[in-house]
């Protein structure tokens, strides 16, 4: 299963978990998430990543994204 969303082979978006315990009990937790890069990506990364702007060269606003 591939949790990352590729375009022209690099990665624009992933999901997101992060899982912990706390040491002075037996709580656990696991938070979920999905990440997408609207203008900036990190560099140097395993899988070679890109950008909603770079792809397009368009900005978007946060609002007609999550619409």
């Amino acid at each position: 299963m591939h949790d990352d969303v590729l375009v022209l082979e690099k990665k624009l978006s992933g999901i997101l978990l992060e899982t912990g315990s706390r040491k002075n009990n037996h709580d656990q937790w696991v938070v979920l998430g999905c990440g997408l890069n609207l203008v900036s990506f990190p560099e140097n990364t395993e899988t070679p990543a890109t950008s909603l702007f770079e792809v397009t060269k368009k900005s978007f606003t946060l609002e007609e994204v999550l619409i």
